[in-house]
């Protein structure tokens, strides 16, 4: 129906102006991951800088880059974080 629950609780969350804006950009694809600085040319590879192993879109650099997975492994040990497999990207709003 064109309503986008997501975005409704992005915005009522009670967190600083600085999260939420970068929950947006998540959202809307904004970030400035390597695969959108090539798809306006200002990078010639997409590739991610770290690993080198896939393109960097916005999921990559918090579930599949390696650096992010001992990253999320380390931080489960203090807070109680969601199963990574139950963390899908689903398109360009995941």
């Amino acid at each position: 129906d064109g309503r986008r629950k997501g975005w409704q609780l992005i915005w009522k969350c009670d967190i600083p102006p600085s999260v939420l804006n970068f929950a947006w950009r998540v959202a809307v694809d904004s970030l400035p991951t390597w695969q959108n600085k090539h798809k306006r040319g200002l990078e010639t590879d997409d590739l991610c800088p770290i690993c080198s192993t896939e393109v960097e879109d916005n999921f990559h650099p918090f579930f599949r880059c390696p650096l992010a997975r001992e990253l999320r492994h380390t931080m489960v040990d203090v807070w109680n974080l969601p199963d990574i497999t139950t963390i899908v990207c689903t398109g360009k709003e995941w």
